[in-house]
């Protein structure tokens, strides 16, 4: 089950980035972070009360730290998607599993067996083959917006062994509402301090409330997969990044990207590496 709840969270998460994509050269980046949080939360919000909202102090603080770390790689990701093509930016989202694969064995004791592996690197080699062109040497492959790419992989991959033990101790949809609700107070304590405030101004909340909708649902179904006992953090994870395809080749072909061709051959791989891992 967890593996259906996961391509699921990938399916919404493909699309939203899409929209994302559509949004961010239009509005501040800081407004998309601060009212699609805010419409997370709400949307999220009567999920909670099914198992309630009671929490230890210290998981409190944990979630609280984390959500730092999660605006930051918001930001990040917003800045890198709106300087470059969608196609040739998302796949670097694909390395977080590597991330996931060695913390999970630090922290969770989650050992994946050698398939399992194999498939993550196909995974990984299929989204370097979707983010390279032909003539791109190592300098411009690994430019600023591919490193903020790769921070945010860093990020998600830590936070994503981080849920699953707070999970493991509180209900799934208690660590999403207070961890939002975190994300959302920080994004408004950053454009107080920097002085952004005028950026609040409402602008596109069409497009954002449907990316707000796609993202509930995104987050709704990988925090089940977490939490799912037969599942391994890492290959949840893995699964998820099969959003990149979902961008890759919609979001390509809906903003005219080049090379696609190519792009689309590299995501069959990310497939191949995908299934491989669904029936390690």
């Amino acid at each position: 089950m967890w593996i259906i709840y996961s391509l699921l969270s990938a399916l919404f998460a493909g699309y939203k980035q899409i929209f994302e994509k559509r949004i961010i050269n239009k509005v501040p980046i800081l407004n998309l972070c601060f009212y699609q949080t805010l419409l997370v939360s709400i949307f999220i919000l009567p999920f909670a009360f099914i198992n309630g909202l009671k929490i230890s102090f210290n998981l409190l603080l944990i979630l609280y730290i984390v959500s730092w770390f999660s605006v930051l790689s918001s930001i990040l990701l917003y800045k890198a998607v709106k300087k470059n093509e969608i196609s040739s930016t998302v796949p670097f989202l694909n390395l977080s599993p590597i991330f996931m694969i060695f913390i999970g064995y630090i922290f969770l004791k989650e050992i994946p067996n050698i398939i399992q592996i194999f498939g993550i690197i196909i995974i990984v080699i299929g989204a370097i083959a979707l983010g390279m062109k032909k003539t791109d040497n190592f300098s411009r492959f690994f430019n600023k917006y591919v490193w903020y790419v790769i921070i945010t992989a860093l990020i998600w991959g830590t936070q994503g062994v981080i849920f699953r033990y707070i999970m493991s101790e509180i209900p799934p949809f208690t660590t999403l509402t207070y961890f939002n609700l975190f994300c959302l107070f920080n994004t408004f304590l950053i454009i107080i301090f920097t002085k952004k405030i005028h950026e609040l101004k409402i602008k596109k909340m069409n497009l954002i409330f449907i990316s707000s909708i796609l993202s509930s649902c995104s987050l709704i179904f990988i925090f089940l997969a977490l939490a799912h006992p037969l599942g391994l953090a890492a290959l949840a994870v893995a699964l998820r990044r099969t959003s990149t395809l979902v961008s890759t080749i919609i979001g390509g072909r809906f903003f005219k990207e080049n090379n696609l061709k190519q792009k689309i051959f590299a995501c069959l791989i990310m497939l191949i590496g995908v299934f491989i891992i669904s029936i390690g």
